[in-house]
């Protein structure tokens, strides 16, 4: 079976985009690791973060596919989850097409510690904006991403030479002030992530979110992204 239709398997099952990473250690993401230091929802080891042997011992490469949000009625919650719950969603998609590959799988829709982006971005499918956010072509940031580590042994795609507009309309929208120079994130004052913390919020980290219109999530820095323009 060749690359180009496994890919179209996946496409079939759904997949707006597909394209296949490299299997490696990503230590080229430790020191950004370290110094964001504590990031919410993944497991604080490092070496869960940048080694996809730890989930397949003998995986090969990754299927990586992007599937846009689904659209729904609920406009008070960020646009991930107005389709309802993406990850069964997107594993049962996946998993009607490895049922009918060849060799050893596994699928990963955040279910593990692996930098999805980073591993998207890999793929060939998107390049990075101020906001932390993957930007793929047609589909803006508005999408969830899929992985498939496999044992097949398929030939990688190559990143994107791209680059945000460098705006920095994110920058200044972000109702925390999360968001600056070289990518840096303080989860601590990302609206998204203290609509899903759990325990009390600190009276600045109240005041954050009296300036996020949704109760899930938060799409601001997304929506003002002339990326995202019309998507």
């Amino acid at each position: 079976m060749t690359k180009q239709q496994i890919l179209s398997l996946f496409k079939n099952a759904g997949a707006d985009k597909c394209g296949i990473a490299p299997v490696r250690i990503y230590d080229e993401l430790v020191p950004l690791l370290q110094k964001r230091g504590f990031t919410p929802f993944v497991k604080p080891d490092c070496n869960k973060r940048i080694n996809p042997y730890l989930y397949l011992k003998d995986a090969k490469s990754i299927i990586v596919c992007l599937f846009k949000y689904r659209d729904g009625e609920d406009k008070t919650v960020a646009r991930y989850a107005r389709g309802g719950d993406y990850h069964p969603y997107i594993k049962g998609k996946l998993k009607s097409v490895c049922e009918n590959l060849p060799g050893r799988h596994k699928i990963l829709v955040d279910s593990g510690s692996l930098p999805e982006k980073h591993i998207a971005y890999l793929a060939g499918l998107g390049y990075f904006g101020k906001n932390n956010l993957l930007y793929s072509e047609g589909l803006g940031s508005y999408f969830n991403i899929g992985l498939v580590l496999t044992d097949l042994e398929i030939e990688p795609d190559k990143p994107v030479d791209t680059t945000c507009q460098q705006c920095d309309r994110c920058v200044k929208a972000c109702p925390g002030g999360a968001l600056g120079n070289g990518f840096c994130l303080e989860a601590e004052k990302c609206a998204s992530y203290l609509t899903q913390k759990d325990g009390e919020l600190t009276k600045e980290q109240q005041e954050i979110l009296k300036h996020n219109p949704y109760t899930l999530g938060c799409d601001i820095c997304a929506d003002v992204c002339p990326l995202n323009k019309e998507k």
